[in-house]
């Protein structure tokens, strides 16, 4: 199930935009976070698809910001509005949406439930888990592991790399790449429930995540 669970997965989204955009409601910057300790609250704050900040390095920003945790197993978004935390439902009316990514045979990519929902019957190109695959080598025994349990093709990267990367039906994609379909997935979510474009974003860094996860992490949010 992976952690947090998936009880508390809206109650994280709530404190990380209470801690990160409550000053955004009354008109004050929201402060970059880094966590130096491997607590579970790293935060950064997107502008435009990349970070500004100020001289005090602050960053400034106007508009609707929204908070994603982007899990293993499942993600969530939240948004600060009308003086509260709102958890934005998906397309099913959940508040937490699946991290999974399927590829079908006419071209069609699904996303979050409806992917998970034909997984048993597509499981070679039903992707999932691939957080756990982000900063990693290909040799990692935890790499390996996972390519012993998962349904899906896991290869070393060919372009001279050493990365991990996930095969499906011959076409390599980067755990980065899929975690980025989960992510619009997110983003689009909160679009559909506010109503307009979102262009700035708080994305949780998990505590167990290395130095290495945690820069790939940061680059996915930006790109």
């Amino acid at each position: 199930m992976g952690w947090p669970p998936l009880q508390i997965r809206p109650m994280i989204v709530l404190l990380f935009l209470l801690i990160g955009l409550s000053a955004d409601a009354r008109g004050a910057h929201i402060p970059f976070r880094h966590s130096t300790n491997g607590a579970p609250c790293g935060l950064r704050t997107i502008r435009g698809g990349a970070s500004s900040s100020s001289s005090d390095g602050d960053v400034a920003i106007s508009g609707p910001c929204i908070g994603i945790d982007l899990g293993t197993t499942y993600s969530c978004v939240g948004v600060w509005r009308n003086g509260r935390v709102e958890i934005c439902p998906n397309d099913q009316g959940n508040r937490i949406t699946p991290s999974f990514v399927a590829f079908l045979d006419d071209g069609v990519r699904l996303i979050g439930d409806a992917a998970k929902n034909q997984a048993a019957s597509n499981p070679s190109r039903t992707v999932y888990d691939v957080k756990r695959l982000i900063g990693r080598k290909f040799g990692d025994s935890s790499v390996q592991r996972d390519r012993a349990l998962l349904p899906f093709e896991i290869s070393k990267n060919s372009g001279g790399g050493d990365e991990p990367v996930v095969v499906v039906e011959g076409k390599k994609l980067s755990p980065e790449e899929v975690s980025g379909m989960v992510l619009r997935k997110m983003k689009e979510t909160a679009e559909n429930f506010l109503g307009c474009e979102v262009k700035h974003a708080v994305v949780t860094v998990p505590a167990y995540f290395n130095d290495a996860q945690r820069q790939v992490s940061l680059d996915n949010t930006t790109s």
